[in-house]
């Protein structure tokens, strides 16, 4: 009788699923030498079993980390906190909280990003009276987004050693050669000296003392050449750049003395002040009041060629680079005065209008510039344009004197709290 074979045998799936028997397994020959040498090896002693080192992975999405070690390594930033409800959220606010019928329009007309509360702050007599807060869901939802979006960057401080950032000092000895021993010292004042100014030769020295005396010294020989009385202390005194001029401050007077070092300096600076007047010189001085006294015969015996009359008393002078123009500061206990003289025309003018206090001012030696520097800033000002160029700032107490560079691009301010600013005038950023 035949059979139908319902189920065709098909050889890619067997009947049995046995394992294959040990006797159909033929070693590979390969196989088999390199496990002789290694077994040659072990029995030599000389064989080196490394282990492989397991490579720094983690499972990312276990749980059976140390939290320690799962922080560190994930640096888990926790989400900020929600805003802790105030009063305006009780189901029985205060009063002051509740709107007004108009503020409660102007609610519900106002875009719901501008309004202050997201909700109308209600009463209620219990608190199994309070509904359901329909924007419970929606609200919750936004701050899933807003912790799934935004993300959140971990502020590491920086951990910065305070002498680190103190700039290295040099080595005395790379320094040299500098100064070591004191060379001459120079002897004759009888009271402190307040004053002192270089010629700009580099071979004289002026200095002037509350002992009512100018002297003017031979720097390499320490010498006295001359010697100047006067009827007030000397307050300043100032070289000029060009001419053997010394511009002398001495109580409300300003003197100009020629020390008469050589002949042919004293003729020059004699041609300098008895040359003629410019029409209407004199009027603007007078106009200013300040007065010019020329000396009756010249050259005269104390050297004293011309002294200017002022109101207040002088506390500072100094020199334009080209010799012509020196200021003066004039100050009482209320104000200070800047006041500009040119020797060519003998005139006197004041540049501000306004009262302010001043503690000195300079001269630019190349651009026209004027430096004016009151207690605790300093102010440049263009002449030719007359206005403010900028105003600097050294965080000082109380300005004292200031020092300009010969090519005029760097500033030093000093201050009676000792603090020395340095400003880099052709940088855009002044800081000190």
């Amino acid at each position: 009788m035949d059979l139908t074979d319902l189920y065709p045998y098909d050889s890619r799936f067997p009947v049995i699923n046995l394992p294959e028997p040990k006797s159909r397994f033929i070693p590979s020959k390969w196989e088999a030498k390199k496990v002789i040498e290694l077994v040659r090896k072990i029995r030599r002693g000389d064989y080196d079993h490394k282990i492989p080192e397991k490579p720094d992975v983690y499972n990312l999405w276990t749980d059976d980390t140390d939290p320690a070690e799962w922080e560190a390594r994930s640096k888990r930033l926790p989400p900020p906190p929600i805003k802790l409800p105030d009063h305006a959220e009780s189901y029985n606010p205060p009063p002051e909280y509740l709107l007004t019928p108009e503020e409660q329009k102007e609610w519900e007309a106002a875009n719901p990003y501008d309004r202050k509360y997201p909700f109308l702050p209600q009463m209620y007599a219990a608190m199994r009276q309070v509904p359901g807060y329909k924007d419970f869901i929606k609200e919750r939802f936004q701050r899933d987004l807003d912790l799934y979006l935004f993300p959140r960057v971990l502020k590491e401080k920086l951990h910065i050693n305070p002498e680190d950032l103190l700039p290295k000092l040099p080595d005395p000895q790379d320094l040299l050669p500098f100064p070591q021993v004191m060379t001459l010292e120079f002897f004759g004042h009888g009271a402190a000296i307040t004053a002192l100014s270089v010629d700009p030769t580099g071979q004289y020295i002026a200095s002037g003392s509350r002992d009512r005396t100018v002297r003017v010294w031979d720097i390499p020989t320490g010498r006295c050449l001359r010697l100047l009385r006067l009827e007030a202390d000397a307050e300043a005194v100032a070289w000029n750049p060009v001419h053997p001029i010394i511009a002398i401050a001495a109580g409300k007077k300003l003197l100009l003395y020629t020390p008469g070092l050589t002949e042919e300096a004293t003729e020059a600076c004699i041609a300098l002040v008895v040359a003629p007047l410019a029409p209407g010189a004199m009027t603007m001085t007078l106009q200013s009041g300040y007065t010019w006294h020329r000396a009756d015969t010249l050259p005269t015996r104390d050297g004293v060629v011309m002294d200017i009359a002022h109101p207040k008393p002088i506390t500072q002078l100094c020199w334009h680079p080209k010799g012509d123009y020196f200021a003066a500061v004039s100050s009482d206990t209320s104000s200070s005065t800047v006041i500009i003289h040119q020797l060519s025309r003998r005139r006197s003018q004041l540049p501000f209008t306004k009262k302010r206090l001043v503690m000195c001012v300079l001269f630019h030696p190349t651009k026209p510039l004027f430096f004016v520097a009151s207690r605790t800033a300093v102010q440049v000002f263009d002449l030719m344009k007359q206005q403010l160029v900028k105003k600097l700032r050294p965080s000082a107490k109380w300005i004292t004197s200031m020092a300009l560079h010969p090519t005029g691009s760097h500033l030093i301010v000093g201050s009676a709290d000792s603090r020395l600013a340095w400003f880099d005038l052709e940088a855009k950023d002044t800081r000190t």
